[in-house]
């Protein structure tokens, strides 16, 4: 599905269905003004989604089939798969429109099943530890963020920190010796065992793809034809623990670089297109890793059209003119000593909401990726003891921001050197004869586009080894000069960060 279809997609399911659900339910919750249906913020999306139940939503386009991230027939992927991602099996969901009025109560029924199969689904998180999982995430989040956002030179910066952690696990499992070790540190990480179980409930934590929204990943192993000394139980370990397919072509090949690019392009619903016809495979290369993450949701309370009109934009080299969107709503917010963070949120059922964080007057945004306080909003996503709410009159700029950035250097920067050194580095846990295998190559590309409906954001990440509330106050946030956003779940799982230095 293409990128300007996603939120579409998802306002004509909403339609449709809104149609229906007016008389089926009676919860006061609904009919509350916003202000009344700001605290707990988290709590209140699922409840609103809860009282509709089954109702508001859409028929799933996962398939819940082994592969079903990863052995579509994409310029012909089907001839290169050598191990199918495992994929959890999803349930069917119910849509009104399938059944007649006499079997109401059935779907009924059938749409509670439903969610209860879907948030089993989603529960290994909860299963696993909810900060267990997401605080390692939000460690890294800190330790990368100031080595992949800062040194813009006046340019945005946007990059996903999951869809790096995960990758980097799945390197982890490839590594072994102080190569393992290296990456182990990064992750916060003792055992693999451990992280294998993160791994797959973080990955179940934020996978959704219904009426409320899309939030999917998909991972995927690039092996060459050329040899045959892949430890077989490792591939098996991708395809079960990170939900990972294999593939295996020749390297250095258009059709083999083809059949990536497009299996790129289908899973970052084409708002990368060319960044991914920029990922080709050396004759060098002899396994690459690719991971993906497509979100997309409209917002709890939508921007109207005809509050948005142009105003100036204070950007660094200069005042540029561009349309912001305007909003006065009850909202949740955070002020530091040197920033203020609005909270914006999402109708995805996962409970994401989207950050906006303005630096104080006399502060930049460099200022704040080494500010503690800062750190610590990354890190806990803002204390809901400290959070305030008040009545927001919000002015934000519409912006289509993308990236891509070079994971080389900030690998370096993160004290994982050995899997870069072709000599210190360690692939035993997948190669027979591992000697000379190192990453010669590791790109991060991200897109995020925001609007009156919502956010559609999307980023892949690329490793090539070679070698072998109630109102309290009334306030206004004015978004008018370089600021930070951040895309979070409820669960605290960091999807989203970057810096916005030109909308």
């Amino acid at each position: 599905m293409k990128a300007e279809d996603l939120l579409k997609s998802i306002e004509k399911a909403e339609e449709d269905i809104v149609k229906r659900s007016e008389h089926e339910s009676s919860s006061e919750e609904l009919r509350k003004p916003p202000m009344k249906r700001i605290l707990p913020v988290a709590a209140i999306v699922i409840a609103v989604l809860a009282v509709a139940g089954g109702v508001i939503a859409a028929k799933a386009k996962l398939s819940g089939k082994k592969g079903a991230s990863g052995s579509g027939d994409d310029k012909g992927l089907s001839q290169y798969v050598l191990a199918e991602a495992v994929i959890p099996k999803f349930p069917v969901q119910p849509f009104l429109d399938d059944v007649s009025d006499s079997g109401y109560e059935a779907y009924v029924q059938a749409s509670r099943a439903y969610e209860d199969e879907m948030w089993k689904i989603r529960g290994l998180i909860k299963t696993y530890g909810e900060k267990e999982a997401a605080d390692p995430v939000n460690l890294f989040t800190v330790k990368s963020m100031q080595s992949l956002l800062a040194d813009r030179n006046g340019e945005n910066r946007v990059y996903s920190p999951l869809n790096v952690y995960l990758t980097f696990a799945m390197l982890a499992e490839m590594t072994g010796g102080n190569s393992r070790k290296q990456l182990f540190t990064v992750l916060g990480a003792e055992e693999i065992e451990d992280l294998r179980k993160r791994s797959d409930a973080l990955w179940n934590a934020v996978l959704l793809d219904d009426i409320t929204g899309k939030c999917v990943l998909s991972s995927s192993v690039w092996l060459d034809e050329s040899s045959d000394d892949y430890k077989k139980a490792v591939l098996s370990c991708l395809a079960e623990s990170y939900h990972a397919s294999a593939f295996r072509g020749k390297m250095g090949s258009s059709a083999y670089n083809e059949a990536a690019q497009a299996w790129l392009n289908s899973r970052t619903g084409n708002l990368l297109k060319d960044a991914a016809g920029g990922v080709t495979f050396g004759s060098q290369t002899r396994i690459a890793l690719l991971t993906t993450i497509l979100f997309a949701s409209k917002w709890y309370d939508e921007f109207s059209e005809t509050n948005t009109y142009a105003e100036v934009f204070h950007a660094a080299d200069g005042d540029i003119e561009t349309p912001f969107m305007h909003e006065t709503v009850g909202a949740a917010y955070y002020r530091g000593d040197k920033f203020v963070a609005v909270l914006k949120n999402f109708k995805a059922k996962t409970g994401a909401a989207m950050w906006f964080i303005l630096p104080n007057e006399g502060y930049t945004v460099d200022d704040l990726l080494t500010d503690p306080e800062f750190q610590q909003l990354m890190n806990q996503g803002g204390a809901y003891e400290e959070r305030k709410s008040a009545r927001i009159h919000l002015s934000v700029p519409k912006f289509d921001i993308a990236s891509s950035s070079d994971l080389t250097e900030t690998m370096k920067k993160l004290g994982v050197t050995d899997v870069l050194d072709e000599i210190r580095s360690d692939f035993s846990p997948l190669f027979e004869k591992s000697d000379g295998y190192f990453v010669s190559e590791a790109m991060h590309s991200v897109r995020v586009k925001i609007d009156e409906e919502g956010v559609v954001a999307a980023a892949f990440t690329e490793i090539q080894i070679a070698g072998a509330m109630f109102v309290e106050d009334e306030l206004y946030f004015t978004f008018d000069r370089p600021f930070l956003f951040a895309i979070r779940t409820a669960d605290n799982i960091p999807l989203f960060l970057g810096v916005v230095e030109k909308p």
